[in-house]
């Protein structure tokens, strides 16, 4: 059985003047993201960049209909390639560093079933200040611990489990995580485990196992090989626990910033959305979490992203594309938000 679950805010914004820009439009075929994030500043300069639309893409797109502009309004040289609603940018040559470059979209862009995008779209990003010689970090584990040494006990054995890098790293320097039995804390191996990694927001890395874990057993999350995308390699490193006898079965719960029916909200500010328990990344996505305008019906064009997450809440952020119209009611819907042993949230209103 699907179970949508969807809150609503109802968010009445301030006076201040509305900057330039259309917030929104009500076609079903539309940009969702562009990576790297709004106002990326640590962009490597070796790209690629990411536009995500939100219907499949036919393999070929028209000329000049996408493409990435330095601050002098020239074209930069590279190559556009499609992977169903994602088009990719690899620049061929790597870009300038401390640089803010603009990512536009026109209306010739068309879905495989010919549907065209309403207006142009317009993005923004900086790349990074100076060569990136910094290797990634570990910032927080799930599992989680005060330190990456200590062992957390008593994890539910369906717990999904994640591994949050001080950056961005490379989805194809994965392959050396692996998680492993032992016979005990600091024991040896016994086997590895069946897993299925993914790697879709921003830092974070989610390790879901095959099967449920066992009883009182301990397990090693191993990370080998792992990379930035400039190349900086992240030291063998590998987080410990232990499982406990029971599932978890109890659904995260959500406050939301504004609250509901708030009023004279900047039209600056962002929404936010703090759980209470640490989420599925992959259940956050633009397609679940919308905002739109009651007095005309528009989907408003934006940023859905999963900005932190500790050993007690995640941190949803939903950035629109310009600022929010004056004096204006807007609906806030989100459904299918998980946590990472697969409950869902209760509907709220």
């Amino acid at each position: 059985m699907y179970l949508r679950l969807v809150f609503l805010w109802l968010i009445i914004f301030g006076l201040t003047a509305c900057g330039g820009g259309t917030p929104g439009n009500n076609s079903k075929f539309t940009v969702l993201s562009i990576s790297p994030d709004k106002n990326a500043s640590i962009f490597s300069v070796k790209g690629p960049i990411e536009v995500h639309f939100s219907k499949d893409l036919p393999q070929t797109l028209p000329a000049d209909s996408i493409w990435l502009e330095d601050p002098s309004e020239n074209h930069i040289s590279g190559t556009w390639t499609v992977t169903g609603s994602t088009a990719t940018f690899t620049p061929s040559a790597p870009l300038s560093y401390n640089t803010l470059y603009v990512v536009k979209v026109s209306r010739d862009v068309a879905s495989s079933a010919n549907d065209t995008l309403p207006q142009n779209f317009s993005y923004t990003f900086t790349t990074e200040a100076v060569k990136d010689t910094t290797a990634p970090q570990i910032t927080a584990t799930f599992p989680s611990s005060k330190k990456l040494s200590d062992i957390p006990t008593d994890v539910a054995k369906n717990a999904t489990l994640t591994v949050t890098f001080s950056e961005p790293v490379k989805a194809t320097s994965l392959g050396g995580v692996t998680l492993d039995q032992l016979t005990s804390a600091n024991g040896s191996v016994v086997k590895s485990i069946p897993i299925n990694i993914s790697y879709t927001h921003g830092d974070t890395v989610t390790i879901s196992p095959r099967a449920e874990l066992g009883n009182n057993t301990y397990y090693q999350i191993m990370l080998k090989g792992v990379t930035d995308e400039a190349g900086n390699a992240l030291p063998a490193s590998s987080k410990q626990f232990e499982t406990g006898s029971s599932l978890d079965t109890v659904k995260p719960t959500v406050v939301p910033t504004p609250v509901d029916a708030a009023i004279n909200v900047p039209v600056t500010r962002d929404i936010v959305a703090k759980f209470s328990e640490p989420m599925d990344v992959n259940s956050i996505t633009s397609d679940q979490f919308t905002v739109t305008d009651t007095s005309t019906g528009e989907l408003i064009n934006g940023v859905v992203k999963y900005e932190s997450q500790s050993s007690i809440f995640s941190i949803v952020d939903i950035s629109p594309d310009s600022k929010w119209n004056p004096q204006t009611k807007y609906q806030v819907n989100l459904s299918g938000a998980k946590d990472l042993a697969g409950n869902v949230m209760d509907p709220v209103s």
